[in-house]
């Protein structure tokens, strides 16, 4: 039973009890009394309110007014034998100017757990953004140059200025670079946009080519074939960005030098990466231009005045208007046993959240609105779960758990949040979920919107289970909405999920995938998901002995790569024919075995006892590389892999490629119609699958997801 220690009760038990009192600590004008028998509670109970008068006591009438006085208090408390310490945090904005840090001294342990909770479903706010005064701003002025230049004129009437010298921001690194993502503005937990051209549409809005006929790119300059840059009065401060080369490398803004009217060619003042595009179509756009201000959420900041120019909601004054400041993250915790129950947690400059510690969970959470990662965790048994993360400049979750040496899980879980709206400013290869190690369990999560892959690791024995993926990949080409390309990635398990809409209209170099072995790995299950409408394939195999098992797909098919067996060029040198090779990946034409390569890439566990128990497969590998196609090192190296008991719908086929035929398990797949396989109500989003199914007579045994248990689960 929770009970509430009040000053004055304290008091009454030191005349009753002043034998039993062990230890006595004084901080500010509360006193903690550890008793002993029965008069010890099960909980201690904290309070904090951002109306505290500064000198509270931590009790529900007078609580504390920041949490680092709670922290502190905490600090004071004997934990042994005891069950733990609630802190409440009462209705309001936390603002934390610098990192709200957490170190081991406030760790919580096994019999004694920490949690920080917003108090009865108030909203409790911990916020590392300076919020903007609503009544100073204000309309620009008749003669406001900067504000005349905006082109759209229903835009230049509603635009408001806010003077940031007035608040304590650094207006030295406003612009984005690949260590600083730039000062981000949000408003009522939306992400602003910094005006740019064109503007942001569903499939990513990029211009899609430097080239124009004849009027090719020469290196570091381009010719502007949208005649946009003619309109602006000055290009000082105007950047380019977007993907200079290929659809997975991106460009980070780039300052433009110069532009030539007479030529409408537009000169950069670094090419970073220009040059390697001039025979592809690149994609760009232009960035920070206050003439293209035309959209409401886009901003403006003139680095030499310091004013804010917003192109505002008509009910901005009624918003939280902030500008992300703590440089570095919001909340650092080097703890274990912490729960964050029910809060808000937002406005980081950089990260949110950094949390390095085992038995650590967030749950019932916000977590939005930062300029790169929004929780980095280190450890093992951690757990985010019931709740939303988005506007994410960077990764949604990074976690760092388990031993990719022994194998040993970090018996980490994600599940039943809601994801969407990362990699804002980083674009690609940020997704809701990286992982580095082992034992993941990522589950019931609703994963969406979302300009490159959503989940990516290094990372052995983890299951990814009952997720809805959707509308994702929509700027990305050669990706997938799940990548798994390690070469040392290995017992990975991918089952019950549903991805739709995996698209990139626009793409220049492929189209991108739903799930992604890309030449690295092995010995992964893929099986009983669905696949709707993927650009690329539902499942792009490589790697080995990967298993695609009971998994139908809708407007979509299958890829299986020969190069990841036998032979191989390019990013898979390391099949290539010959028996002896240097380990030098530098040399042309050579590469590493799968050994060496998972060697190489530090794997170190590899060859021990747990490794053979767990990938015993791999033991029979080669150490040379195979030297013609009767080697008996193919069906060991590939001993496993099947196609078997998959529907497509309509009928696609599949494209496996040569050689494959001899080195996978390829049977009883079926061909059919849409209305064949059954679903529910397909249009509207129910795949539940009717237990007369045209499938289950086509493939006796077939293995179809229960639907009803995708996405987040609305009873957790």
């Amino acid at each position: 039973m929770k009970r509430v220690l009040h000053k004055s009760q304290f008091g009454r038990r030191i005349v009753s009890y002043a034998v039993a009192v062990i230890t006595i600590f004084s901080v500010s004008q509360y006193s903690i009394y550890a008793l002993t028998n029965e008069t010890e509670p099960e909980y201690y109970e904290l309070y904090v309110s951002p109306d505290g008068t500064g000198s509270g006591d931590g009790t529900l009438n007078d609580p504390f007014s920041t949490i680092s006085e709670a922290r502190d208090a905490i600090r004071l408390m004997d934990k042994t034998g005891k069950d733990g310490v609630t802190v409440y945090l009462r209705e309001g904005v936390y603002t934390q100017e610098d990192t709200l840090v957490f170190t081991e001294e406030d760790s919580g342990n096994e019999n004694f757990s920490v949690v920080y909770k917003a108090y009865n479903d108030e909203t409790a706010v911990i916020d590392g953004g300076i919020t903007l005064d609503s009544s100073k701003f204000s309309r620009p002025s008749a003669d406001d140059e900067m504000a005349n230049r905006i082109l759209d004129e229903t835009a230049r009437g509603k635009v408001v200025v806010y003077d940031l010298n007035d608040e304590n921001i650094d207006l030295t690194s406003i612009k984005i670079t690949s260590n600083n993502s730039g000062l981000s503005l949000y408003y009522d937990g939306i992400r602003a946009v910094v005006s740019r051209y064109p503007n942001y549409g569903d499939n990513g809005a990029y211009i899609m080519s430097f080239n124009d006929g004849d009027n090719k790119c020469d290196g570091n300059s381009f010719y502007d074939k949208e005649n946009r840059v003619k309109n602006w009065a000055s290009v000082e401060g105007v950047q380019v960005a977007g993907n200079f080369g290929l659809d997975w490398i991106q460009t980070l803004p780039v300052d433009i030098k110069s532009y030539n009217s007479e030529t409408n060619r537009v000169t950069l003042c670094s090419p970073t990466g220009l040059s390697d595009i001039s025979g592809v179509s690149g994609r760009y756009y232009y960035t920070n231009i206050i003439e293209e201000m035309d959209t409401v959420g886009e901003y403006y900041i003139d680095s030499d005045s310091g004013l804010l120019y917003f192109y505002a909601p008509d009910n901005y004054s009624e918003m939280k208007i902030t500008v992300g400041s703590c440089k570095n993250a919001v909340i650092n915790a080097e703890v274990d046993n912490y729960t964050f129950d029910g809060l808000i947690i937002e406005g980081g400059y950089n990260n949110n959240v950094v949390v390095s510690g085992d038995d650590n969970t967030f749950n019932n959470c916000i977590i939005r609105c930062c300029g790169n990662n929004a929780v980095e965790s280190t450890g093992n048994r951690f757990v985010i779960e019931n709740s939303e993360i988005y506007h994410i400049g960077g990764t949604a979750i990074i976690l760092n758990g388990g031993s990719l040496v022994t194998v040993i899980p970090s018996n980490t879980v994600i599940t039943n949040n809601k994801i969407h709206d990362f990699g804002d400013i980083y674009r690609v290869y940020n997704g809701a979920v990286t992982m580095y190690g082992s034992g993941f369990t990522i589950s019931h999560n609703e994963i969406y919107h979302a300009p490159h892959t959503s989940i990516q690791n290094i990372a052995c024995d983890f299951i990814v289970e009952y997720n809805y993926f959707h509308n994702l990949c929509y700027e990305a080409g050669d990706a997938g909405a799940i990548y798994d390309g390690a070469w040392y990635s290995q017992g990975n398990c991918y089952r019950y999920n549903v991805f739709e809409n995996i698209k990139n209209e626009d793409s220049i170099y492929y189209t991108p995938h739903a799930y992604y072995s890309d030449g690295g790995g092995g010995f992964k299950n893929v099986y009983s998901n669905l696949f709707i409408n993927v650009d690329g394939y539902g499942i792009y195999c490589g790697g080995r002995d990967i298993k695609a098992q009971d998994n139908i797909f809708v407007n979509t098919s299958i890829h299986w790569d020969h190069c990841t067996y036998y032979p191989g060029t390019g990013v898979n040198a390391g099949y290539t024919l010959t028996s002896e090779f240097p380990v030098d990946e530098t040399i042309a034409g050579t590469g590493l075995n799968w050994k060496m390569r998972i060697l190489e890439h530090g794997a170190s566990g590899y060859g021990t006892e747990r490794w053979s128990i767990l990938y015993p497969y791999l033991s029979l590998v080669k150490t040379t590389n195979v030297v013609d196609t009767n080697d008996n090192f193919v069906p060991y190296a590939f001993g496993d892999s099947r196609i078997r008991n998959n529907v497509f719908a309509p009928i696609m086929g599949t494209e496996i490629l040569s050689n494959v035929e001899r080195l996978a398990n390829i049977r009883d797949n079926l061909e059919c119609s849409i209305k064949d396989i059954g679903f529910a109500d397909f249009e509207n989003g129910d795949y539940s699958i009717s237990d007369d199914s045209k499938i289950y007579r086509g493939i006796p045994g077939f293995r179809a997801c229960d639907f009803s248990k995708v996405g987040v689960q609305s009873d957790n």
